[in-house]
């Protein structure tokens, strides 16, 4: 979650002291959101996406899904 709200941050131009004034949040909190030393909340998430204008799901990180029709598929071997 840090890295991705460390992004928006950047394009929005924003500090962790603006954000944490447009959240309502310390920004002591913020701080440690972003160095993954607390976890969040459904709540502070939401508040966050908030002053941020985004989504929770932009927040968190995803994982990257393979893509099944680019795989290298092989026969199945038969066991005896």
């Amino acid at each position: 979650m840090g890295s991705n709200i460390i992004k928006i941050l950047a394009e929005k131009k924003w500090s962790q002291r603006k954000l944490a004034g447009a959240s309502g949040l310390d920004p002591v909190y913020i701080n440690r959101i972003i160095n993954e030393k607390r976890d969040v909340r459904i709540s502070t998430a939401s508040k966050l996406a908030k002053a941020l204008d985004c989504t929770i799901d932009d927040l968190f990180p995803t994982t990257e899904i393979p893509d099944v029709n680019r795989m290298d598929v092989k026969e199945p071997m038969e066991i005896e």
